[in-house]
């Protein structure tokens, strides 16, 4: 890709703005790998640069490890590529997407900051994704706007993702929020490394208990019980994660957390053998109970059903199922 009044000259470094970053699309920052290939043959793709607007200086327009690579071996001048200075933005974004896209994988991050270079420089009547095609980069409609979408998150959400430590779909949930809710659950996520459903659990029932409560996400993850399970040091992140998802159900289903604490207790007042399980119905939203007997032989048989005969009398039984309004003839 290469447009009139380019040229190759050799420049010095100290005219280069590296604070200037409109163009850049790569998430690397350790230049060591640059830094050893530039040591030891040298450079072999110069990096394009276009001449800031007083003349004064050049501002990056792809190869920003390479140059600063260079600066980190103490070199005073390097060859570049210099654009002319009328190059307008919009082809001066499709070199710096060329230059890294045709050379290796994108990221997700990288892939992101791709699209939204384009699209923030794009002429009028273009069609970004058929360009996002020819340069290589994902053209799918769906997959297209959610790569536009993280790219507004705040760089420790694009960390997390790049760590893959918060899911994509976990960062489209989160894209949704004000930049600090978004980076409260962030670091909660990041700290307990889950799996993508765990993640979304988490994210979902924390919002949920956020609107019923009418309170903030962040009030949620400050509170006292969940700063305990966070910094509790005999706690591994699966153990950590396993209270905080029992916190966080007891206090968005607090009816649930009730009832559920209400059968456990009547089951230990039954002394049950480890041979008779009741069950209750799934959120005790349902109406039937199961009961499970296991036995060897016939006698056996006899002996768990005298048992259970016995225990389905229980008063604490009997009261619990009475609460429930379930009506049945213990005679039977």
């Amino acid at each position: 890709m290469r447009y009139d009044g380019d040229t190759y000259q050799t420049i010095p470094l100290s005219q280069i703005r590296m604070t200037d970053d409109v163009f850049r699309i790569t998430t690397a920052e350790d230049i060591k790998e640059i830094a050893a290939t530039l040591e030891f043959v040298g450079l072999i793709r110069p990096p394009i640069v276009r001449p800031t607007g007083d003349a004064s200086g050049y501002i990056i327009i792809a190869g920003f490890q390479r140059i600063a690579a260079a600066i980190a071996l103490g070199w005073k001048n390097i060859e570049a590529r210099i654009l002319a200075f009328e190059t307008d933005d919009f082809k001066c974004a499709l070199l710096a997407v060329a230059d890294n896209s045709f050379e290796r994988p994108l990221n997700l991050i990288e892939l992101s900051n791709a699209l939204r270079l384009l699209a923030k420089f794009i002429p009028e009547g273009k069609d970004l994704r058929q360009i996002a095609d020819a340069l290589k980069l994902p053209s799918n409609p769906n997959f297209f706007q959610k790569l536009l979408k993280i790219g507004k998150l705040h760089r420790s959400i694009q960390e997390g993702i790049l760590q893959e430590v918060v899911s994509l779909p976990s960062a489209l949930l989160l894209e949704k929020m004000d930049q600090n809710t978004a980076i409260t659950l962030s670091d909660l996520l990041k700290e307990l490394k889950v799996s993508l459903n765990k993640q979304r659990e988490l994210i979902v029932i924390i919002d949920e208990i956020a609107k019923r409560e009418d309170t903030t996400i962040a009030a949620i993850i400050g509170a006292a019980p969940i700063r305990t399970i966070r910094q509790n040091p005999d706690l591994d992140r699966n153990q950590k994660y396993q209270q905080l998802r029992q916190y966080l159900n007891n206090r968005r289903y607090p009816n649930l957390s009730a009832a559920n604490s209400q059968f456990a207790d009547v089951i230990a007042s039954l002394s049950l053998p480890s041979t008779i399980r009741i069950v209750p119905p799934p959120g005790f939203e349902g109406k039937y109970f199961s009961l499970s007997l296991s036995f060897s032989d016939l006698s056996d048989l006899i002996s768990q059903y005298d048992a259970i005969h016995d225990k389905i009398q229980h008063p604490k039984l009997t009261q619990f199922f009475h609460s429930r309004n379930l009506s049945f003839d213990l005679e039977k």
